[in-house]
């Protein structure tokens, strides 16, 4: 079960299409309100706040974080705006919903990581994958009949859409932290902390890899492989 205090109220940084789907389901939710939003584009926030009855939109950051009492803020800018927003806001202490990555590499996650331990502040990063009701049901399932002993993900990009698209270098180069996560998160969901990996990567056309495979064991004795390949026909 959720449970939900009256009045929580919330911060927006970011009005692109994702801050969008977060506040539909705010607007649906009881109890729930967003006291402000921001943008690196304020004419994007001015249209959301309108469309979402949202009443203040603030110039910057700062501004949002000094003239607001929030409950929490929501981090919904672009994958690489991710890391210099967060922490930027870790040490303020507000609990924060951040848009998956954290981190466009894994050298910034971790310093995000440590920053959170040092402050002490509330985080969650949106893998939402990992709440497809589907997924709980079958892990139910699962459990009911001996637990897993196996598990293979396959999460196949159409990359071949995503390089012809207007995307910038900087997160194409690090697609594979920048969404492939998603499906690698499910490994987790699944099978748990891992315990012994071993990994390969081709690539085709990307320097950073655009095939990747992975055999590994989990802690509970599970054994899983994960295969992506980017340039294969559907997702």
């Amino acid at each position: 079960q959720i449970f939900i205090m009256s009045n929580v109220c919330l911060g927006i940084i970011g009005a692109g299409y994702i801050a969008q789907e977060h506040l539909k389901v705010i607007n649906a939710m009881k109890g729930v309100y967003v006291e402000g939003i921001t943008s690196r584009t304020i004419s994007k926030a001015k249209k959301l706040a309108e469309t979402f009855d949202i009443n203040n939109v603030y110039k910057n950051i700062d501004s949002i974080i000094n003239d607001c009492s929030l409950d929490g803020l929501l981090i919904l800018v672009s994958a690489n705006q991710i890391y210099d927003v967060t922490k930027k806001l870790i040490p303020v202490n507000i609990p924060i919903f951040i848009e998956k990555p954290a981190g466009l590499v894994p050298d910034e996650t971790k310093t995000l990581t440590k920053l959170a331990d040092k402050y002490g502040t509330k985080n969650l990063v949106g893998y939402n994958r990992r709440y497809y009701s589907i997924f709980h049901k079958s892990i139910e399932l699962i459990n009911q009949n001996g637990g897993l002993l196996g598990i293979a993900v396959e999460g196949h990009e159409r990359f071949w859409k995503i390089a012809s698209g207007d995307i910038l270098d900087e997160i194409r180069e690090n697609w594979i932290y920048a969404n492939s996560t998603h499906t690698i998160d499910l490994l987790r969901l699944f099978g748990g902390e891992v315990e012994q990996i071993n990994a390969l990567k081709n690539s085709l056309k990307e320097k950073n890899g655009d095939q990747f495979v992975a055999s590994m064991k989990f802690v509970s004795g599970t054994i899983g492989t994960y295969t992506s390949h980017w340039f294969s026909p559907g997702g």
